[in-house]
């Protein structure tokens, strides 16, 4: 993490994590622009794409959240990218609210 200018910089997985937090925290406009800003830089980062797909869910956009979600899985995959894939996509539709979180005991 650097700071110049009166900007911060953060490295791309700090943005991640970031824009994730934004939207764990209710702040979906900011979480959004961090997405966006992470998919102009790398159109294909599934991370930003699923944090896109999820605050574009809060902020009340449910078709341009799906549009994201369904960019994020036509991105090849394989072995640890494709379990984060799919641990993402249960993230985005428990924050939807379309399935129940599942009951473990």
């Amino acid at each position: 993490m650097a700071q110049s200018s009166g900007q911060l910089r953060l490295s791309k997985e700090e943005a991640r994590v970031f824009a994730q937090t934004l939207v764990n925290q209710s702040e979906p406009r900011a979480a959004r622009e961090v997405a966006l800003g992470l998919l102009r830089a790398d159109p294909n980062d599934v991370s930003a794409l699923f944090s896109l797909a999820a605050a574009e869910r809060l902020l009340g956009r449910s078709t341009a959240a799906r549009f994201a979600a369904k960019r994020a899985f036509s991105k090849p995959q394989s072995g640890q990218r494709n379990l984060q894939r799919r641990y993402l996509l249960l993230k985005v539709i428990f924050v939807m609210g379309n399935i129940p979180a599942p009951k473990f005991g």
